[in-house]
């Protein structure tokens, strides 16, 4: 028979035991370590309701001089549909073959990108899409960084991908 002390000494040991199993056993929902393991899981952006990029000096930088016209222009409306269709068609055939090859794919909350936004600084007539989650994310070991955008409609695009990061 144990005595009092031995039975409580058994107990905490199994209770150890437990949690060590526990803890050793969790694997991170995020785990990236190099860029050549097999894919196993992604995430791939929708274009549902994408917008032009309102114009702001920033874009002068990254869009060619030949566009800076259409972007003041247009800058804050939908893209036309024919264009966000078959932007969304080719997203859609690229999950199908990640999927065919066994790959998990995620993909983002769709938002209203229509909606202007603001902070105490400036304001945007409009957000653009949420196509691209290697922007917005960068992903290192079993973290996600969140990456900090310049373009001002797209400040809050990490929102469409807030209940992923969030499981």
């Amino acid at each position: 028979m144990f005595q009092g002390n031995e039975v409580s000494l058994i107990l905490e040991e199994q209770a150890r035991s437990r949690v060590l199993t526990a803890v050793e056993t969790h694997v991170p929902v995020v785990n990236s370590y190099n860029e050549w393991d097999p894919l196993e899981e992604v995430i791939v952006g929708i274009a549902d309701g994408a917008h032009v990029p309102s114009w702001h000096v920033s874009l002068k930088a990254t869009m060619p001089e030949d566009q800076h016209e259409y972007f003041r222009r247009f800058g804050g409306t939908q893209f036309p549909k024919d264009e966000v269709d078959a932007a969304n068609k080719d997203l859609d055939k690229f999950v199908h073959i990640l999927q065919a090859e066994g790959v998990t794919v995620r993909r983002p909350d769709v938002l209203d990108h229509s909606r202007p936004y603001s902070t105490p600084e400036w304001n945007s007539r409009s957000g653009i899409y949420a196509a691209m989650p290697r922007d917005v994310m960068l992903i290192i070991g079993d973290e996600i960084i969140e990456a900090p955008m310049a373009w001002r409609q797209r400040y809050f695009e990490i929102t469409a991908y807030r209940s992923l990061i969030k499981e």
